[in-house]
């Protein structure tokens, strides 16, 4: 039988025409990756919509059932789903909720194992990580579109974490719209936030390019909470 579990959602994010959904198990504190088979193909939009319609965004709770762990050598935190629909148990924050997102929040050091945009396969498939997501709250976050070589419009932000830099692609396909629609060339995050909010970074680590065999990190998710609700802020 299929275990049913519930986590808050911390990213819905595009992934070649499909959704990269994770968040945070109510039950572990652990991260969690549904995938739609061994292969860790991203999810079709029948498989993350909820029984009532709802599609699950940053902060939702949700249940959904798991068949079996299928972890990869970059992607530790893949599970394969059931083929049973899910369930949107809360779109407001509880208690259970902000300890959960506490839990995952990193707070120092480098991400996702490195100060490097991207981390090359062969490395990985020698060296498997630990972890592929993290949750972050970056210093002075600035966000900006970039015309790709192919004619893609691609947005990312330049931003600070512990001391470190970084300059990553954003695939939450809600800033990416606004970004499209916008023109946006450069945004201080302090125009994105209500006082008394942090902005916060879901990043992940990618599928090997074909091109280069690279793994890259991805902002997947870009969302603020109330900084009452972050321990230490």
């Amino acid at each position: 039988m299929p275990d049913a579990i519930e986590m808050v959602c911390l990213a819905n994010s595009e992934k070649h025409g499909d959704r990269c959904v994770a968040g945070v198990r109510l039950d572990t504190g652990g991260w969690l990756r549904p995938v739609s088979d061994d292969t860790g193909a991203g999810l079709l939009e029948s498989q993350y919509e909820t029984v009532s319609g709802h599609h699950p965004e940053p902060l939702d709770t949700v249940r959904v059932k798991l068949d079996h762990q299928w972890p990869k050598y970059h992607q530790p935190e893949n599970w394969v789903i059931s083929s049973e629909s899910w369930e949107l148990i809360d779109t407001e924050l509880h208690d259970r909720a902000i300890l959960a997102i506490n839990a995952a929040l990193q707070r120092e050091g480098t991400i996702l194992h490195d100060t490097a945009h991207a981390i090359p396969k062969r490395e990985l498939t020698n060296t498997p990580v630990f972890r592929s997501l993290t949750l972050i709250s970056p210093t002075e976050p600035t966000f900006y579109v970039r015309e790709k070589d192919d004619g893609t419009i691609q947005p990312r932000t330049a931003f600070e974490f512990d001391g470190h830099e970084y300059d990553l692609p954003i695939t939450d396909p809600t800033w990416r719209q606004q970004a499209r629609t916008a023109g946006v060339g450069s945004l201080p995050s302090e125009e994105i936030v209500s006082d008394h909010e942090e902005i916060l970074f879901t990043i992940s680590l990618g599928e090997a390019s074909d091109e280069n065999k690279m793994c890259y990190k991805i902002v997947a998710a870009v969302f603020s909470l109330q900084a009452s609700h972050l321990i230490g802020f």
